[in-house]
């Protein structure tokens, strides 16, 4: 009984740092969150359509609202401001330094230079929402 409830305490303790070290810095947020949303592309996934549940644990309710709205369309894609992407981005996104102001940060997305694209960089705004950080908004530059 006891090996089972430190067993169980082991795997929570696991669970809840990997979850709060994910959006620990708006950093490490923007940077899982656009490798799972490229990954989820990759596998010819929408993640906005087919990742519900994900994708509000990811971006805050505002933004939720918007891309969850039957009334949204979309000329390209929100998250990467282009119609079509690289399956490379997926292990080369780039994620710049936050510039934090209480409880909004701002980091620069860069997606690289390959042989189909040119490099895109996103100037991406993250809000501290129910203790973590979350996509606000992203803009092209």
């Amino acid at each position: 009984m006891i090996k089972r409830t430190a067993l169980i305490f082991l795997v929570s303790l696991f669970c809840f740092s990997a979850a709060h070290a994910q959006t620990a810095t708006p950093e490490a947020a923007a940077r899982g969150f656009y490798r799972w949303y490229l990954r989820e592309l990759n596998r010819e996934r929408n993640p906005i359509d087919q990742s519900r549940p994900e994708m509000r644990k990811r971006v805050s309710a505002r933004l939720a609202r918007y891309l969850f709205s039957p009334k949204t369309e979309f000329g390209a894609d929100y998250f990467l401001d282009l119609q079509d992407r690289d399956e490379s981005w997926v292990n080369t996104v780039t994620v710049s330094p936050a510039k934090v102001t209480g409880g909004t940060a701002t980091v620069t997305v860069t997606l690289p230079k390959t042989d189909f694209f040119e490099r895109k960089v996103l100037a991406v705004t993250l809000i501290r929402e129910a203790g973590a950080w979350k996509i606000d908004k992203v803009r092209g530059r």
